[in-house]
């Protein structure tokens, strides 16, 4: 590095810090979005569940239509079995999913819809195609 560059990298690094101070917090790049919602899932395995198998359907939300508390759980059995999780489906009986759904920051616009005993999301996967669950991966498909 020659001496007569420092002025200009010290330059540079002073225009990225007042970017920083005026937005407020760091930028996330696209690339590393991926790699933070593979380690949310294997932090906690009902992000995984909510990301494989669900995803907001904004129309069904505004209509307040949506599987039911019931539906929800049976995909997430579903889902436990076919990801050897049986741990989970002791865990977080029916009557709690949904609460520990609601504690997911991207899942907890869900608990506006519970007292009427739906939620605006559609099925993500082919988990209830002939009452099987298909698996991490599976191809989206909609369901209402």
């Amino acid at each position: 590095m020659l001496p007569a560059e420092l002025p200009g990298i010290a330059n540079r690094c002073l225009a990225g810090y007042r970017r920083l101070l005026k937005r407020g917090h760091f930028l996330q790049p696209k690339s590393g979005l991926r790699l933070i919602k593979s380690v949310q899932e294997k932090i906690n395995p009902l992000a995984a569940f909510m990301n494989d198998c669900w995803e907001r359907d904004a129309k069904a939300e505004a209509e307040g239509k949506g599987p039911t508390a019931e539906t929800i759980h049976n995909v997430f059995s579903d889902w436990c079995r076919a990801n050897d999780r049986h741990d989970l489906i002791l865990r977080t009986p029916k009557a709690k999913l949904l609460a520990e759904i609601h504690k997911l920051p991207e899942w907890e616009w869900i608990k506006a819809f519970k007292p009427h005993g739906q939620v605006a999301v559609i099925l993500a996967s082919s988990a209830r195609q002939n009452t099987t669950f298909e698996g991490r991966n599976a191809e989206p498909r909609k369901l209402y």
